[in-house]
Order: C-alpha cells, then sequence, then structure tokens
C-alpha cells in the first residue's frame, strides 16, 4: 500500500495498491498545518486498504493541490510535466469519490 503523488510513475513500481493525490512532493498529506487534509487522506487510504482490489490498482483519491503552482513546477522540474496533469490546498475535487484508474 503507498500514497503516491504520480500515476505514471507508480504504474512502473508497480506496487500491490496505490492511492493517488495531485500533492506536491514533500507535502503528500497537504499543506503544513493543514490537519483536516492530513487527516482526510491517511483515512481514505486505509478505506481503501481495506477494500478489496486488484494487484496494481491506483485509487484516484480526487485530493488536488490548489494552494500555488508549486506542483506544476516541480513536475517541470523533474521532466514530469510532459506526462502529468497540472494539479495544485488538499480539496477533493468536484464530486470526487475514489475511483480506480486505469
Amino acid at each position: 500500500m503507498s500514497i503516491t503523488q504520480v500515476a505514471e510513475v507508480t504504474r512502473l513500481v508497480k506496487p500491490s495498491l496505490a492511492c493517488l493525490v495531485e500533492m506536491p512532493f514533500g507535502l503528500t498529506l497537504g499543506a503544513v498545518g493543514d490537519d483536516e487534509s492530513h487527516r482526510r487522506i491517511v483515512l481514505r487510504t486505509l478505506a481503501e486498504a481495506a477494500e478489496d482490489h486488484p494487484t496494481g490498482t491506483i485509487v484516484d483519491l480526487g485530493e488536488v493541490w490548489t494552494l500555488d503552482d508549486e506542483r506544476r513546477r516541480q513536475l517541470a522540474v523533474d521532466g514530469l510535466d510532459a506526462v502529468c496533469a497540472q494539479g495544485g490546498a488538499a480539496q477533493p475535487a468536484p464530486g470526487a469519490g475514489a475511483r480506480a484508474l486505469p
């Protein structure tokens, strides 16, 4: 089980189960001091771990960074912007529910 920030890299690593959050590197659970987001992401990840998923499933938790462009800048520097959509404080995307990615 892992929490991931880049689905494309996770597909290469192939963990048994991963939950995707579109957060900047180093802020996987959200902004510093954002206890609500930290708790929500951990609890949702644990809930997914209790579900029956096929090996290799990546579950998009719908958590997207919106405070600034830090995630976009990190992906550009790391050369990942060519394969990743822009992300951007931790908030569930509208209508977000956990969904498995292909």
